[in-house]
């Protein structure tokens, strides 16, 4: 009974031009027909055995695969082959849709797919690339030249080798020419001329090396064949020249490629065997035969000692390609019908039970992985070999790769590559000498903000930094720092010998540290201006309550806003740092590069932190302009204004900058954001400590001599407050002054309690309000005595209305009202610029200790009646110093 099933072998036995091919090619069909027969059986008994040959021509293949498919009974329920991926590709596309799956044995395009039922027991050019990249790498070459043919074959091995060696930072320098055309090869080598490398990867067929060859660059470079290179068609170049080609072959010709070579017991068996496959008469018969009806030449004894060293390349997989095979489909089940869609549901059956069905095979353990239709690259194995010249040429390994284990070891074949060579390549790198520049500006700012924390701390307690609320300006100068830091990074990402885990954290790195700074920078000084403008704009006179923790509490909101933003961002889609590429030359190869920081929603990102920012700054303008009439020693409203104006000129004309630069030119767009960052956070600390510094200068000669002064007239002031006061249980002993009281009320973050400065009026009716000084009596737990006289100005008395009596003395004087025309604020200007002589009158200095450290809260009850929290040191009582903290 005729067999029900039909494997069809499809292989190279013939180059396009009619010519026979090597008998490299027919050990390969050779092999595969002797899988066929052990596992299937003789021809006709199970499965129906046909040859084809595909020659170099994939047209040829498809039609002769159509014949089978359409005018035989049954058709084809299987291929074995193609050997050329060129063929591989289109033939088995048009199978898989008929529901025949392929299995191939040497064709290593990685374009071969698994959705058209194909699968291989070889390694593809991906696992072929990954472990030629290896070998270069532990050998120190960083730039290679490839030489390939313009085919599926030639395009995918391209493209594998550039993904595995890009991933071990070796570049690729890329050209391909048409297989025939000596024009085409020799524009392609003139190209790597032009680079100057020394090693060469070819992908091309035997029959184009001696052009290639022909158009070396020079006699220093070394040529690494993929497994197109034959010994058959070397020994066809060597035999027009053996002197000069000889030499050539056998110290600048390498190949790298899958090997077969293993130590198992089955692969020992097929080597011994093999020269004695022509003593089996049946066998030899049975090859002859299938040779035949394909018009290729016979086998003979001879033939199979020839072809021995095909045992360390394909023979081997060409075997296990047919045993999987006839395994597989002599266990199905399934039965081809003439209709298309139960054709295609045993095809898929059957290529399924091939991919799973792992052996001990002649080439080692088959494993394919069902994903790729792929032999897995952990049971696959790689030689690299040069070639010996004698009587023939032979392929001597000179390293083996051992699935998982790599490159296990060299045999004693030299395998000695030359000397490395750079390529220029205008990749754009931002030079160390800019970069470390960059770090010393960080480093620089960095210093100088610690210095001024140290500064403002250290001098606390003097007016000109106790009024300007000391532990601001130290959040203040910590946001300066982090935004300093955002120097170390934001060049750092393209700076050659980085990682690329390294770049990706310094692309993200830059905006956490740069908007985080930024944003407590203006955030404290916001803060800031907030109290100001909440203690000096009290209309209506109340008590408010703004601690130091109140402020901290809204700052570290604004951060945290500002957090959530960037985490959202780093964990969604973080920059990450990459090489595009500006130009490229004929060949696609890039000549000119840039390195960016990118993500696919970085413009979305940017534009919410920038948003963010920008409004931040708004809100700090806001209150600037609100605040800009109260005095300068308790906030720094046009110092702010300066430092907004001035840092949106500068990153105006930065971005505007960057824009004007292309992006290649990262050297120039690096220094940009450097000096923009640096001048922006210097300009910040200059505008608010720069005024400080000169106050604090001026006003300690200032002080002395308004000490000197008091101390000339105290004996005629004492005189003068005799007459003018009675006894001191006139005035409320509760506080030591009215000037007092809004010192310490304002140090203390509670607006002062303008309510208590209306009993003082009251209690002077009587005096003249024209005399130039008014005694006041006051308690204070910091005198050593309980009663202490101290001159008031009369400038924080109101003028009273004019009564109809003028004569009769002074009417009362009072506050003003709430309905009052005069601003609250005024009217505590004029108490606390009454307190500059106040304070003079007690000897205390700019640059004294005149205050606690602006932490005492300070409260009121309705009754009018103050209580002070104990000072750190256990006393209690009013304050000399206006001190904000």
């Amino acid at each position: 009974m005729a067999a029900s099933k039909t494997v069809a072998l499809f292989s190279r036995l013939s180059l396009e031009g009619g010519e026979e091919a090597e008998d490299y090619w027919r050990a390969l069909v050779v092999s595969s027909l002797l899988g066929l027969f052990e596992h299937c059986g003789p021809d006709g008994d199970n499965v129906n055995i046909l040859l084809r040959d595909t020659g170099s021509n994939p047209g040829d293949a498809i039609d002769k695969f159509l014949k089978v498919e359409l005018d035989d009974e049954g058709g084809i329920d299987a291929i074995v082959g193609p050997s050329l991926s060129a063929v591989a590709v289109p033939l088995s596309t048009l199978a898989g849709v008929r529901g025949v799956p392929t299995i191939s044995f040497s064709a290593t395009s990685r374009d071969l797919s698994p959705d058209s039922l194909f699968a291989r027991v070889l390694p593809s050019d991906a696992e072929t690339a990954i472990a030629l990249c290896a070998m270069l790498n532990k050998k120190g070459v960083g730039n290679v030249a490839l030489v390939f043919t313009d085919d599926d074959y030639g395009t995918a091995y391209r493209d594998a080798l550039d993904d595995a060696c890009t991933s071990l930072d070796i570049n690729v320098f890329a050209t391909s020419f048409q297989q025939g055309s000596d024009t085409s090869i020799k524009f392609a080598m003139d190209y790597i001329k032009g680079l100057g490398l020394n090693i060469v990867i070819t992908v091309a067929f035997s029959e184009s090396l001696k052009e290639i060859f022909d158009h070396k660059a020079s006699d220093e470079q070394v040529f690494i064949g993929s497994d197109a290179v034959t010994i058959d068609g070397l020994e066809t170049l060597v035999a027009e020249d053996p002197e000069y080609w000889g030499a050539f072959v056998e110290s600048k010709v390498m190949r790298i490629q899958a090997t077969g070579y293993n130590e198992g017991q089955a692969y020992k068996d097929m080597e011994a065997r093999w020269t004695k496959l022509a003593e089996n008469a049946t066998l030899l018969e049975f090859f002859n035969e299938k040779l035949a009806s394909a018009n290729a030449s016979l086998v003979d004894a001879a033939f199979f000692n020839e072809t021995l060293d095909g045992m360390h390349g394909y023979i081997p997989f060409a075997y296990d390609a047919s045993r999987t095979v006839c395994s597989s489909i002599l266990n199905s089940s399934s039965v081809r019908q003439a209709d298309w869609k139960s054709k295609v549901e045993a095809g898929t059956a059957l290529w399924q039970s091939i991919v799973d069905n792992e052996f001990a095979g002649v080439s080692g353990n088959v494993r394919i992985d069902a994903e790729t239709g792929t032999r897995n690259v952990d049971s696959s194995n790689f030689v690299m070999e040069r070639f010996s010249i004698g009587s023939s040429i032979a392929a001597v390994p000179a390293a083996y790769y051992f699935g998982s284990d790599g490159w296990a070891f060299e045999t004693s074949a030299n395998l000695t590559l030359p000397p490395d060579v750079d390529v220029h390549l205008e990749a754009n790198f931002i030079t160390a000498g800019a970069n470390g520049a960059s770090v010393a500006l960080a480093v620089l700012l960095i210093l100088w903000s610690l210095g001024l924390i140290v500064f403002t701390w250290l001098k606390r307690k003097t007016r000109i930094l106790s009024r300007a609320q000391p532990t601001i300006l130290i959040s203040f100068l910590m946001g300066v720092a982090i935004s300093s830091c955002s120097l170390f990074f934001v060049g750092i990402e393209d700076v050659d010998g980085f990682s690329q885990e390294f770049q990706n954290f310094s692309c993200m790195a830059v905006f956490w540290f740069w908007s985080i700074g930024t944003v407590l920078t203006f955030g404290a000084l916001t803060a800031k201006l907030y109290r100001i403008y909440r203690i000096f704009h009290n209309k209506a006179l109340r008590r408010i309550h703004i601690t130091n923790m109140h402020l901290y509490t809204a700052l570290g909101v604004v951060v945290a806003v500002d957090v959530l933003i960037l985490t959202v961002w780093t964990a969604v889609d973080p920059l990450t740092w990459e090489r595009a590429v500006q130009s490229e030359d004929r060949f696609n190869n890039p000549t000119i590069t840039y390195g960016q920081c990118t993500s696919e929603r970085e413009t979305i990102f940017m534009a919410i932190l920038f948003t963010y920012t920008f409004a931040l700054f708004i809100v700090g303008a806001v209150f600037s302009f609100m605040v800009r009439n109260t005095p300068s020693e308790f906030q720094e409203s046009t110092h702010i204004v300066i430092s907004l104006v001035s840092q949106v000129q500068l990153y105006c004309l930065g971005f505007l900058i960057l824009f004007i630069f292309p992006k290649m030119n990262s050297l120039a767009r690096f220094m940009v954001m450097t000096l923009v960052i640096f001048f922006n956070n210097l300009l910040l600390t200059l505008v608010i400590y720069v005024p400080k510094f000169v106050a604090m200068y001026n006003n300690t000669n200032r002080a002395n001599s308004l000490n000197s002064f008091s101390q000339q007239h105290a004996t005629s002031q004492q005189h003068h407050q005799a007459k003018a006061i009675g006894p001191s249980s006139r005035i409320k002993p509760q506080r030591s002054s009215a000037t007092d009281l809004v010192r310490s009320e304002v140090q203390s973050g509670a607006s002062p309690p303008l309510y208590e400065l209306r009993h003082y009026p009251s209690s002077l009716e009587g005096f003249n309000r024209r005399d130039a000084s008014v005694q006041v009596c006051f308690h204070s737990g910091h005198l050593e005595s309980d009663v202490q006289t101290q001159l008031f100005p009369e400038s924080i008395l109101h003028e009273a209305d004019e009564d109809a009596s003028s004569g009769s003395g002074s009417a009362p004087v009072d506050a003003p009202d709430d309905d009052d025309d005069e601003e609250p604020s005024s009217f505590v200007q004029t108490i606390v610029e009454a307190s500059v002589a106040t304070e003079d009158s007690g000897n205390v200095t700019d640059n004294e200790e005149d205050g606690d450290d602006g932490d005492d809260e300070a409260s009121t009850d309705n009754t009018g009646r103050d209580s002070h929290d104990r000072d750190a040191d256990g006393t209690s009582g009013s304050q000399l110093a206006l001190s904000i903290a």
